[in-house]
Order: structure tokens, then C-alpha cells, then sequence
């Protein structure tokens, strides 16, 4: 396998951490990355990220569940994203929701 950097960046005896290219390991971190980044903070790619819902006064109908599903299919190919939003009264205050990745083709 090929090796590619762990993100973040992790040092561990004087040697950086790495991942195997096309592990479930890589996948995952690519997926965190997607949504680690806002729509425009990377200058070099500036569609790449996610939407930037920090602030945002959300309700079910605003589609932002199905956003964060198409941009981590769009810049993950290798993935099937299936979001549940958490119906509890926490999440009422703050927005959680379990993100499934599934490997496209594997099910």
C-alpha cells in the first residue's frame, strides 16, 4: 500500500503517522477532512469542504442534512454517506448527527 499522511499531522517517535492510500483508515480521514473544511477556506481548491453551519439557525426543511450528504459523496467518491439527525433534546440546543460512510461499491 501506499502511504499518506495521517491528518491532522501527527508526529510519534521523531516519525510522522501515516495511513495506507484506499484503507477504511484513509477514507475516513478524507471524510473528516471534507468536513473539516468550510466551502472556500482551502485558496488552491475553494469548492472543496462542506457547508459552514456554526452559527446558522437551522430547521429540518433547510436542507442542510442533504448538503453535508453531497459534498462528502461529491469530494469522496469512494464513499455512500447516510446521515441520521438525533431527535434527542440535546440535540434540540445543538445540532448532532451520525454520519454512516459506507465504501461505494463494497454496500
Amino acid at each position: 500500500m501506499i502511504p499518506h499522511l495521517r491528518t491532522p499531522v501527527k508526529f510519534v517517535g521523531g516519525r510522522a503517522e501515516v495511513v495506507d492510500q484506499d484503507s477504511t483508515d484513509e477514507i475516513i480521514e478524507c471524510c473528516k477532512n471534507i468536513l473539516r473544511f468550510p466551502i472556500g477556506q482551502r485558496a488552491d481548491l475553494p469548492g472543496f469542504g462542506s457547508p459552514d453551519f456554526l452559527f446558522a439557525q437551522l430547521s429540518p426543511a433547510d436542507g442542510h442534512v442533504e448538503s453535508i450528504r453531497s459534498s462528502l459523496e461529491e469530494w469522496e467518491p469512494r464513499v455512500i454517506a447516510e446521515i441520521e439527525r438525533d431527535p434527542s433534546l440535546l440535540a434540540q440546543l445543538t445540532e448532532y448527527m451520525t454520519i454512516t460512510i459506507s465504501e461505494a461499491g463494497r454496500g
